[in-house]
């Protein structure tokens, strides 16, 4: 909206401190909503550690067992 003068009813200055504010309220929230970690998601994760270990762990026998060949 603009008055008969061609400016604004409301300061720009006002309007971008408002956006600018309600951006980076969003944005801490975002942040905050991804630092909680869900029962699944920490469930997921050892899950995830688990299956690492016994990757590692295969690994590891067969270069033992191609050590022991040679």
């Amino acid at each position: 909206m603009q008055s008969h003068e061609g400016k604004p009813i409301i300061p720009m200055k006002a309007t971008q401190l408002l956006t600018i504010s309600f951006v980076t309220a969003l944005a801490s929230l975002a942040m905050v909503a991804c630092e909680q970690k869900t029962p699944a998601e920490k469930a997921g994760d050892a899950v995830e550690d688990t299956i690492e270990k016994a990757g590692d762990a295969v690994e590891d026998a067969g270069d033992a067992v191609e050590d022991a060949l040679q």
